[in-house]
């Protein structure tokens, strides 16, 4: 399998194709069980724009993409609102844009359906 098609795999993905194991904070693709996305590392995260809602925690969060038990690359989101969202790094903490693909693979994670209302909220702060 190619790094390429194995990123074809995740963009082409919605959150429902996915199994998630909440002990083991992991994520399996339904249709190929050799994919998968682990969070391995929380962090605290102070950058202004993250901690501009009701709950003022926020962390860095750490994910590992593996295909059959290789690991593929390191993914960063960041839980914000006392982790009610999880949503992508920004490209720039001043400009607040964001890639697409990152954007996708926050939606993976973040099983909530409240994704793009925080980023509209988080990109009202430029």
């Amino acid at each position: 399998m190619t790094y390429n098609k194995i990123q074809e795999m995740i963009q082409s993905s919605q959150g429902d194709d996915w199994l998630y194991d909440e002990k083991q904070e992991s994520f399996t693709f339904k249709s190929d069980k050799e994919l998968q996305i682990r969070r391995t590392q929380s962090r605290p995260f102070n950058e202004p724009w993250a901690r501009k809602f009701s709950d003022k925690g926020s962390d860095l969060l750490e994910y590992d993409v593996y295909y059959n038990k290789t690991f593929m690359e390191k993914k960063y989101l960041v839980g914000i609102d006392g982790e009610r969202a999880i949503v992508p790094l920004p490209t720039s903490s001043e400009e607040l844009s964001f890639r697409d693909e990152d954007i996708h693979f926050a939606r993976i994670i973040n099983r909530l359906s409240r994704l793009d209302e925080y980023i509209e909220r988080i990109q009202s702060q430029r």
